[in-house]
């Protein structure tokens, strides 16, 4: 490959990198390729496949990564669009006849701005208008390709009107039936969406009146605990036992009722009601249980994420699974869940004793196995799922019996975040 398609191949990879697409090493690998091997066509067969190829390139690597129609064409078309505006520019009187490096320099300045732009651009937009902002750049690409491709029908067929007619009318046909092929695929993702978000909703009602009847039940086994604590005390008074009174408060009661009620307030703290929701749940589920749960949350936390529903459900899977481990453990045990205000994210820590004999996390992931009897096998691996579906990551991590997970939010400060 000589200087100049050097030059071009580290463009696209630069346009690609500076919208901070993030596929991952191999597909990482395999665009960096991609983009090599199309350089390498003929002239005319470049002039014509070039853009294509490469936007179908990335778009199915994109797709693969993000699972989502409108932000695969918006990472897919948006390079190549700076890409086509900057050598627009290039060509105006202010910059011909500079050298190829120079050139080279020119355009990378042009598209960091252009790319920045249109990051701030995207962060700003709600989630609504990201549905179909992605026709947009698409219309743009396909616009500036049907123009690329007319200045080469002109130049193939000069002379042959029917064939430049025939040519143009079958790309227009073919750009149509993309696009249109484009819209109900995402019109089918989010139905998908739809479905599994009325699942899920439904999973939570049930949910929150398991919860309201333990409620219930935690009321009226608190107010049997509460007659016989009187009882109890009662009986010092009429002995007139100060001493054992005394101790029987400090020991048996206050550190008991201080630990739990501490839990308890501090979910005040936590500004996502859905969340608190969750929390509440487990955490009145773990008392029940015997399960010793240590919330630490010490300053106000607001997590600013859309995908609020998806959280809830992976937060709520991680605890499930940490207070039935720690719950079927004969030894002093306990679950510990903390939250990790970051820059750019915010981390769901929640950490709890395991099995010494703890199976491999490609075991406990795989749908259906359980170490708790059949049908019981699907927290791990449905959080798997969960996780391929958003930005949300989990970090999972058994070391010297503690069983470690990691849900890292990233921040999403206004509207829709990239």
């Amino acid at each position: 490959m000589d200087t100049y398609l050097t030059s071009r191949w580290l463009l696209y990879l630069a346009a690609f990198f500076l919208l901070n697409t993030k596929l991952g090493w191999l597909k990482n690998g395999l665009l960096t390729a991609s983009i090599f091997l199309t350089l390498q066509l003929s002239p005319i067969f470049r002039d014509a496949l070039e853009p294509l190829l490469i936007f179908l390139c990335l778009f199915l690597l994109t797709y693969l990564q993000l699972k989502t129609v409108n932000r695969a064409v918006t990472f897919a078309t948006l390079p190549l669009i700076n890409l086509a505006i900057s050598r627009f520019l290039l060509q105006t009187q202010y910059f011909r006849g500079l050298s190829l490096w120079v050139s080279f320099s020119v355009t990378l300045v042009m598209l960091i701005i252009l790319s920045f732009s249109e990051h701030q651009l995207l962060k700003r937009l709600s989630q609504k208008v990201d549905n179909l902002i992605y026709l947009i750049p698409l219309a743009i690409f396909l616009g500036l390709y049907y123009l690329q491709m007319l200045d080469l029908f002109d130049y193939l067929f000069i002379g042959h009107d029917t064939r430049l007619e025939i040519f143009n009318g079958i790309l227009v046909a073919v750009m149509i039936l993309f696009v249109f092929t484009l819209i109900l695929v995402q019109h089918n993702e989010a139905q998908v969406i739809y479905q599994e978000q009325l699942k899920a909703r439904t999973q939570i009602d049930r949910e929150y009146l398991q919860l309201t009847t333990q409620q219930y039940n935690e009321m009226r086994k608190f107010r049997h605990d509460y007659q016989n604590i009187l009882l109890s005390i009662e009986g010092f008074i009429r002995e007139e036992a100060w001493q054992e009174l005394t101790r029987y408060f400090q020991k048996e009661l206050s550190t008991q009722l201080a630990t739990d009620n501490q839990q308890f307030e501090r979910l005040i703290l936590l500004e996502n009601a859905n969340l608190r929701q969750i929390l509440y749940a487990k955490l009145a589920a773990a008392q029940v249980m015997n399960v010793n749960v240590q919330l630490e949350l010490t300053e106000a936390i607001a997590i600013h994420h859309p995908d609020q529903l998806t959280l809830s459900r992976m937060l709520g899977i991680v605890l499930d699974n940490a207070i039935e481990e720690v719950a079927s453990l004969d030894k002093d045990a306990s679950v510990t869940v903390a939250f990790i205000k970051e820059s750019e994210a915010t981390i769901l820590l929640v950490v709890n004793d395991c099995r010494s004999q703890m199976e491999p996390l490609l075991i406990l992931a795989k749908e259906g196995f359980s170490s708790k009897g059949d049908g019981r096998g699907f927290g791990l691996a449905n959080l798997a799922s969960l996780q391929a579906r958003t930005d949300i990551l989990v970090n999972t991590e058994i070391v010297s019996g503690i069983f470690k997970q990691e849900i890292i939010v990233p921040e999403w400060k206004e509207g829709v975040g990239l």
